[in-house]
């Protein structure tokens, strides 16, 4: 009868070998009739041993190399030859840390040192100059739904650039670091909503939050990724901001978040920055492509699987709304309005026709001439809502990216949820129309003019049938009355 040795771990089998007699090796020991024989016998055998301890080591570390490798999070898995000296935590310390977080995936507990080692590399990485792009992105911590990862607990205070952050997390950082125990979990936002600015943001964002299920942050909207992640020191009297500090907002979310995964409920938090998805003042331009990244790169770079969402609102009442919003001690009223569409499309128009791209005009800020008919110009760009939503398609793909009509919202709630993977238990009411959002003294100057919302109409319908084309949705076509 043959015998099969078979040595499992990890999902790794080796077939040690197929023996045809059960006596092969007594009866070669046996025959051997002098010591010498029977050393260098001996011997071989040892090296074999050995040989098979090797190789099997090394079909456990290539199963590990691929399971990392398969990971959305992209770690590079080269850091396990790399083992840090700091980091030869006892099995007992490993296993407590392991505990606190209530980290169950196998592979993550096998590897925690490995890890604790990556993410302090990350840690420095984000507390200096060093751009997003230019990191080595983080591997989060499969165990968690929000992707977060482990962290020392360190005697010296956060820096919160956030007023409202920093009165609210320091006394859970001071809490922290009174505790014997040297770790705490740090954590991004699991979506984004990017934009659009005066389309229901906040709205929307207040609609998310009431899920039990979603970790509310102390701000709806930070503006690190589009202004506060590289300062133009040309426009800002400020340095840039690192990565480290939009971390340190989620300071209480990430306790929230550790404190929730005890208890078997996986939250998730998030951010609102209308800047998001179109600000790109930061960036080197191509003067006939425009930007060569925007926000969106920056976002992929470091969490390729974000979810990202964008509220839109029918472009024509979203020019009116920006309009009555910024600068309410200015006169306003409906011609105005209008005069300053007139020149708005004319040097958008002029835009298009000096060689340039559509992209280019889309995301170019400074279009020559609004700014000298007086503040505030009409920023009619953001609503070419197609070239900035098909962008970031590109960046995430259609599985990230969720694009939400204000107008329908009570029947969007649900998808919205499923995208975000969420229980749908929770009834939200839809969304107060845009108008009751203006302010009374704004109310008495009344709707824009109708000739100025067909001129509108007009420029923006091309752009909004692309945009209904790329979603295969035909209420982004806003060929609705929406006042």
């Amino acid at each position: 009868m043959s015998r099969v040795t078979y040595y499992e771990k990890m999902g790794y089998i080796y077939d040690l070998k197929h023996y045809q007699n059960d006596g092969i090796f007594i009866g070669i020991w046996i025959g051997m009739r002098s010591k010498l024989a029977r050393v260098a016998f001996a011997i071989c055998l040892l090296y074999a041993i050995i040989w098979i301890i090797l190789d099997l080591g090394a079909g456990i570390t290539r199963h590990l190399e691929k399971h990392f490798a398969n990971d959305a999070s992209r770690l590079n898995i080269n850091v396990l030859s790399n083992r840090s000296s700091s980091f030869i935590l006892k099995e007992d310390q490993l296993e407590e840390i392991a505990d606190y977080f209530n980290i169950t995936d196998e592979v993550d507990r096998f590897n925690l040192d490995v890890l604790l080692q990556h993410y302090e590399n990350f840690e420095r990485d984000s507390t200096g100059n060093k751009s997003v792009l230019d990191m080595t992105p983080v591997r989060f911590l499969k165990d968690y739904k929000n992707p977060c990862w482990i962290a020392r607990n360190t005697n010296m205070s956060p820096n919160f650039h956030f007023r409202k952050a920093n009165m609210s997390v320091t006394p859970k950082w001071v809490s922290e670091v009174g505790r014997s125990f040297g770790w705490k979990l740090r954590c991004l936002p699991y979506f984004y909503v990017v934009g659009m600015v005066k389309s229901g943001t906040s709205n929307l964002f207040r609609m998310i939050s009431r899920n039990p299920e979603v970790a509310t942050p102390l701000l709806k909207e930070y503006h690190w990724w589009s202004y506060l992640r590289a300062l133009n020191t040309k426009d800002h009297n400020r340095k840039p901001l690192p990565l480290s500090d939009y971390v340190n907002a989620f300071e209480g979310m990430a306790v929230n978040i550790r404190k929730s995964q005890m208890k078997g409920m996986q939250k998730i938090t998030g951010e609102a920055s209308a800047s998001t998805a179109w600000w790109t003042g930061l960036e080197k331009w191509d003067r006939h492509k425009g930007p060569k990244r925007t926000n969106g790169h920056y976002i992929a770079h470091i969490q390729p699987n974000a979810k990202i969402i964008f509220i839109l609102r029918n472009p024509v009442d979203r020019l009116y709304s920006e309009y009555m919003f910024f600068s309410t001690n200015l006169p306003k009223s409906p011609e105005d309005f209008h005069s300053k569409a007139i020149i708005a499309i004319t040097e958008f128009q002029r835009c298009l026709k000096s060689g340039v791209t559509l992209r280019a005009c889309v995301y170019e800020k400074n279009i020559k001439n609004l700014r000298e008919v007086g503040y505030p110009w009409l920023r009619l760009h953001i609503g070419v809502y197609y070239v900035v939503v098909e962008e970031w398609i590109r960046l995430f793909g259609h599985e990230h990216v969720l694009v939400v009509n204000t107008h329908v919202m009570d029947e969007t709630m649900p998808r919205l949820f499923s995208f975000l993977q969420c229980s749908n238990t929770t009834h939200v009411a839809g969304l107060e129309r845009i108008r009751k959002q203006r302010k009374p003294h704004l109310q008495a100057v009344g709707p824009m003019l109708n000739t100025t919302r067909e001129l509108l109409t007009k420029f923006y319908t091309p752009f909004n049938k692309k945009l209904a084309s790329l979603l295969h949705d035909n209420s982004f076509l806003f060929n609705m009355d929406m006042t």
